[in-house]
């Protein structure tokens, strides 16, 4: 029971960071235009947005191999090395337990960190307050 719930966990602090990071990854890469025509602020963030969502098959496809989302559990926790990803995840974990957030997101990744995050809250209170107590400082 103790390492499904850390299991669950990781995947749903997995898929709520990750959508922090496409977010940020998005904003401080930036995108230029090769086209004369200007772009109104509502075309430039519509694409942003449909460009940088996590699809639901994505986030189906993460929650689904419990051995990748192991690793990166671990990662978070100390007790392996991070690959590439693990690494940004580590260094966005503080701000999203920290509430937050991700500014820079659409409102169907909002939608879906609150989703997410309100699930572990609910069903495993006393896991996400380790995970506060770890990463909240």
């Amino acid at each position: 029971m103790i390492q499904s719930t850390q299991t669950f966990i990781s995947i749903a602090l997995l898929l709520f960071i990750q959508i922090a990071i496409l977010s940020m990854a998005s904003a401080s890469s930036g995108t230029t235009s090769t086209t004369s025509a200007p772009k109104t602020a509502e075309s430039a963030s519509a694409k942003s947005s449909s460009k940088d969502e996590i699809p639901d098959q994505t986030f189906d496809r993460y929650i689904n191999n419990e051995r990748y989302m192991l690793m990166q559990y671990e990662c978070l926790m100390g007790n392996k090395p991070c690959d590439h990803v693990g690494r940004k995840l580590k260094a966005a974990v503080p701000l999203v337990v920290r509430g937050l957030g991700c500014p820079k997101c659409s409102q169907r990744e909002e939608d879906q960190m609150k989703r997410i995050v309100s699930h572990v809250q609910r069903s495993y209170p006393d896991k996400w307050q380790k995970l506060i107590k770890k990463y909240g400082n």
